[in-house]
């Protein structure tokens, strides 16, 4: 495998959501990943081939101001984040032609649905975990979604 080819798979997994990339061809095998928070070095088993770093996203700056501070955290205790519990395709209601299941400043009890995730084929519909207003939502209808992004927060 040529380097140009390796450069190019670099490129194309840093412009997608994909955190892992990993190619064989026949004895030859390339794993290409990204992180969060540090980079992370190309393994290549086969026929030596010089280390690539991929660079990650770049890392938020530090809250410094208390008030600041104060602030996130009681945003998170008054907010539930809804994450993606799976790999799918965002819906937010059970047909194009139906309404969407909350909208924001709906209302909801614990145990509502709140969307539907398409993955393989199989309708998954995602939950309220606790009741309050629906404070944002951040994903859209036909999203495609990654694990733990987060979909919807519940407020009091």
């Amino acid at each position: 495998m040529d380097l140009e080819k390796v450069r190019e798979l670099v490129e194309v997994l840093e412009n997608s959501s994909l955190h892992k990339l990993q190619l064989k061809d026949g004895e030859n095998k390339i794993i290409l990943e990204k992180g969060i928070s540090t980079p992370s070095v190309i393994q290549y088993q086969g026929a030596p081939v010089p280390s690539i770093n991929v660079p990650s996203a770049p890392l938020e700056q530090p809250l410094t101001n208390s008030a600041q501070m104060s602030e996130e955290t009681e945003k998170k205790e008054k907010y539930t984040e809804v994450v993606a519990p799976l790999v799918g395709i965002y819906y937010e209601a059970s047909s194009p032609e139906s309404a969407p299941y909350v909208t924001v400043g709906s209302r909801v009890k614990a145990g509502d649905t709140l969307c539907i995730i398409e993955a393989m084929k199989v309708l998954n519909e995602i939950k309220a975990p606790v009741a309050g207003e629906i404070k944002a939502i951040y994903a859209k209808n036909g999203d495609v979604l990654s694990y733990d992004q987060i979909l919807i927060e519940i407020g009091e």
